[in-house]
């Protein structure tokens, strides 16, 4: 019996780790196949910033460009505020800036951010969109109040609209 059972060992070993070296074949194949692919967009891809806050639980949505920055917004996986950060695009220096609203830590899922104008729009679940002047950026140190949101549900700027 003891044959047997050794015989039955070693061919689930076989398809065990045959099964894990084939998942291994197929995925090194995708990551193969993705670069044959998307070829045009890898050819014309150039690192254009770091993306900042990643060890810090920071989890980008939106980013937009404003004077000689970057600025990424995104919330915090441990439930900080969300933040804003800005990125020199000639330094690499980065700076990052806590969300509050009406005084209270903005915790929410912030999303897409856009400059135009002179403003930040800042989306946010619930049809919700903040929009709050850049010199906030520049005049505060660690955090930017960013007020009550403009209930987006029914809000349509046409392109080139403030």
């Amino acid at each position: 019996m003891n044959k047997y059972l050794s015989i039955f060992v070693k061919i689930l070993g076989f398809i065990f780790f045959g099964l894990i070296g084939l998942a291994f074949l197929v995925w090194a194949g995708l990551n193969i196949f993705k670069y044959v692919y998307y070829n045009d967009y890898f050819s014309e891809m150039e690192k254009i910033a770091k993306n900042p806050g990643l060890s810090d639980d920071f989890m980008p949505q939106g980013i937009t460009c404003v004077d000689n920055y970057y600025a990424t917004s995104g919330y915090m996986l441990s439930g900080q505020s969300s933040r804003i950060y800005l990125v020199d695009r000639e330094t690499g220096e980065t700076k990052y800036f806590s969300l509050v609203s009406q005084g209270e830590s903005f915790t929410g899922h912030t999303g897409g951010l856009q400059y135009k104008n002179g403003f930040f729009y800042l989306a946010n679940e619930g049809n919700s969109l903040y929009k709050f002047p850049v010199e906030l950026i520049y005049e505060a140190e660690n955090q930017i109040e960013i007020g009550l949101p403009i209930k987006s549900s029914h809000l349509m700027l046409p392109c080139g609209a403030a």
